[in-house]
């Protein structure tokens, strides 16, 4: 018989005739396929993803910075899920990424992985195709994806958060009807680096102090160089006339310098081992600053009498609010008038004349609290009008504040040259006295002058921020300061911040406090004290034993040091000292569990205040014991 089959939305038709070697196809369009002495309509297949959102992390990777919390979980390095494929005309192909899953129309039961690009160690693992029951048409398709390896996260040169790895699934029934393509995409968290660093506080000595900083680049890694290169460490609030840049480095290690002209004040080197050193080259940082024309600021109203002559005065404004400049002219011995204006200065007349022994003086006037005043240079230009000639000389003598002189000669190269003087910056000046250095005379016409000035006559601090990157640009910052601490009666008094600092003494009886956060304490040669406050200590918390504080003292051993408690515990003095303090041998260290108030239980796993000191053995004492021989050693310092 022959008939016409109308297919509607998941109808299958069956007839017997005797029928060509050809396909059919229903009004729809749904194909048929013939059979010995039947034709079957079959609806379209579908493929549909399940609603899973597929996620992996690189910050799990073994050099990923989540490595310690790595538990194998989905999320983590591995996204699980599935699709479902319904296909009434069975199955045909099927192919995810390009890769055939299916050998002829079946599946062939081994897994089947699928790298995420050429060469690449992530792979889609195919895991199986079954029929959720037989003759049903609806298949189960599972797979795994792994992240063994970091992706670049760049799009153009901006790092992203995420990146979807995609798997286009191409389906072909039975039939040879093709599902509409769907995508299996898997997002790939971006890993970042971390990184911290602690302060520093230290004396105002020349030399080198260790800090510690700690970097983790991540699974996206790259040599530290290329983490850490120019811009990396940048000076908060750098002074004006200051440059920090790199001056050295190696493969695992690179220094920035700290400079004003040829003045180097300090450098910070960056190990890769987590250490940084802070050299501190000059303990009198100055900042060098150039006026290149004095006359030009040239004011009437500045002219004063000094015993009654006229002198004038550079106003302070003029040298950045340091110190002012007096000048005065002397003939013969004795105080003249200086003649001046914006376009000369003289003594007595507008020249400096030798068979007169005139001279003018510059008087450093230091501001109150301004510190040391250097003068660098000074150069005074010379018209060739009035006798002056090649060859003639003149004298700088320079004065500092303990009446100690230094003498300057310069020559002119021209009949209208200048006379230039190079002077040691690193005296503190008290004045300068110019002369001839015979009988020739000269008009001076110009005055240009670089000076330079203390940076930080008190206590100061210094403030860094550096910045560490990955391979695909992601970036870490960490804030970090150096205190630098200036007065000192015989010995220093050394503090901390209420961060994680790193304290070091001097070679002399210095008192060192870290204050809040968790410290280091170095106390150098010489018999130290270190010393706790009240609010110094963190939480009492036996269930969480990062929640006191802990310093570390690192050569507690070395000379008669001192455990200063008296400002930190509170009402020991009444009570029993152990039941504030529990000391215990741990390996090479001894371990002090404080409880600031008391009430300290016998193993101080409540305790707020924990002080760990290196290399430092108790003898085989018990915490009662080792207790009172400090306490009898006047090593301990407590209010009882």
């Amino acid at each position: 018989w022959t008939g016409t089959v109308v297919a509607e939305t998941g109808y299958n038709g069956t007839g017997s005739a005797t029928i060509a070697d050809e396909s059919y196809a229903d009004e729809a369009g749904n194909l048929g396929s013939e059979g010995a002495d039947s034709i079957v309509i079959a609806a379209p297949p579908t493929v549909e993803l399940d609603d899973a959102v597929l996620v992996v992390n690189e910050a799990f990777l073994e050099e990923g910075t989540l490595r310690s919390d790595y538990d194998s979980s989905d999320g983590q390095l591995k996204a699980s899920g599935s699709f479902t494929i319904t296909a009434p005309g069975g199955l045909g192909a099927l192919t995810i990424g390009g890769v055939a899953i299916l050998t002829d129309g079946a599946w062939a039961g081994d897994p089947i992985e699928i790298p995420a690009s050429e060469d690449s160690e992530n792979v889609l693992r195919v895991t199986g195709v079954s029929e959720t029951e037989a003759g049903s048409g609806i298949w189960i398709v599972s797979f795994v994806f792994e992240l063994n390896e970091a992706k670049t996260h760049l799009d153009g040169d901006t790092p992203l958060d995420d990146l979807l790895v995609g798997y286009p699934i191409a389906f072909t029934d039975g039939v040879g009807q093709s599902a509409d393509e769907v995508s299996l995409e898997v997002t790939v968290l971006d890993d970042a680096p971390d990184l911290s660093a602690l302060n520093l506080a230290i004396a105002n000595l020349a030399g080198s102090y260790e800090g510690v900083y700690e970097f983790n680049v991540g699974a996206d890694g790259q040599g530290f160089l290329a983490s850490f290169g120019e811009g990396s460490l940048t000076w908060t609030g750098m002074p004006s006339g200051y440059s920090l840049t790199i001056t050295d480095s190696g493969e695992t290690w690179v220094t920035y310098t700290a400079k004003s002209g040829d003045f180097e004040f300090f450098s910070l080197t960056l190990n890769a081992d987590g250490a940084y050193a802070f050299d501190l080259l000059s303990p009198e940082p100055v900042v060098e600053e150039t006026i290149d024309s004095l006359l030009s600021s040239f004011d009437k109203s500045n002219i004063y009498k000094e015993e009654g002559k006229d002198a004038y005065l550079f106003t302070a404004d003029i040298f950045s609010g340091k110190f002012e400049m007096a000048v005065t002219a002397y003939r013969n011995g004795k105080l003249a008038d200086v003649k001046m204006s914006a376009s000369d200065l003289g003594a007595f007349s507008n020249t400096v004349d030798g068979n007169h022994d005139e001279a003018l003086r510059f008087d450093v006037r230091p501001v109150e609290g301004a510190g040391n005043i250097g003068i660098s240079s000074i150069t005074f230009s010379v018209s060739g009008t009035s006798g002056s000639k090649v060859g003639d000389q003149a004298i700088l003598t320079v004065y500092d504040v303990n009446g100690t002189p230094k003498t300057y000669t310069a020559t002119l190269a021209t009949v209208d040259g200048e006379f230039a003087f190079n002077i040691d910056p690193a005296l503190n000046v008290d004045y300068i006295e110019l002369t001839p250095a015979g009988s020739n005379s000269f008009k001076i016409d110009g005055v240009s002058t670089s000076y330079v000035t203390q940076l930080y006559p008190d206590d100061y601090q210094l403030d860094f921020l550096l910045t560490g990157s990955d391979a695909d640009g992601d970036t870490a910052t960490a804030d970090f300061s150096v205190f630098v601490k200036t007065t000192e009666t015989g010995s220093y008094e050394i503090s901390g911040s209420d961060g994680d600092d790193v304290v070091h003494g001097t070679d002399g009886d210095d008192i060192l406090i870290g204050g809040a956060g968790n410290d280091i304490l170095t106390g150098g040669l010489g018999d130290d004290v270190f010393k706790w406050n009240f609010g110094d200590q963190g939480v009492s918390d036996d269930s969480d034993a990062d929640s006191a504080a802990v310093d570390i003292v690192t050569d507690f051993g070395e000379g008669q040091n001192v455990l200063d408690l008296a400002h930190l515990l509170q009402g020991e003095e009444s009570g029993d000292i152990n039941d504030f303090i529990f000391a215990e041998q741990d390996g090479d260290n001894t371990t002090l569990y404080i409880k600031h108030d008391g009430g300290l239980d016998g193993g101080g796993s409540n305790a707020d205040q924990k002080v760990v000191l290196e290399n430092y053995d108790m003898g085989g004492m018990s915490s009662e014991d080792f207790i009172e021989q400090l306490l009898s050693n006047n090593q301990l310092n407590i209010d009882q």
